[in-house]
């Protein structure tokens, strides 16, 4: 029985290394889409549950008290494709510069002009506080010291 405990003890200290207490940290940043030119961004909840959209309007929030024009934009996509050929459709002029989904665990920039993704955070249980310090970071680069 010991030597089952043992095992299983040391099964999750292996797991707890890898990944820490909130899960790993997978960070894309785009080698293309310059962060300093996505000022005013549409944010969108990635799933339409109320949590979600709690979670974007905090986001939004933020993002305008950074100095950044946050635009809530209210309707239902079946995907993000959907949302950026809505939002900003491709070849046609937009004051949007991207669009930001929001999810509990990630956070994902689109750019409006191209709809490649710009930068995505997923941050497992690190939530969208530490999330959103490391978009800024995208957003600002000439402000990280």
């Amino acid at each position: 029985m010991s030597q089952r405990c043992a095992a299983v003890l040391g099964a999750l200290f292996l797991c707890a290394c890898g990944a820490g207490v909130y899960g790993k940290v997978q960070e894309l940043r785009s080698d293309t889409i310059r962060g300093d030119s996505i000022r005013v961004i549409v944010v969108i909840a990635g799933e339409n549950e109320s949590s979600d959209r709690q979670l974007a309007g905090r986001v939004r929030e933020q993002l305008n008290e950074a100095g950044f024009t946050a635009v809530r934009r209210q309707g239902t996509w079946e995907s993000e494709e959907t949302a950026l050929a809505d939002i900003c459709p491709l070849g046609q002029p937009s004051d949007t510069h991207g669009v930001l989904f929001v999810w509990w665990n990630q956070l994902d920039l689109r750019h409006c002009a191209t709809h490649r993704r710009a930068y995505q955070i997923q941050a497992g249980y690190r939530g969208v506080d530490y999330m959103f310090r490391r978009l800024l970071r995208y957003l600002n680069p000439r402000s990280n010291g």
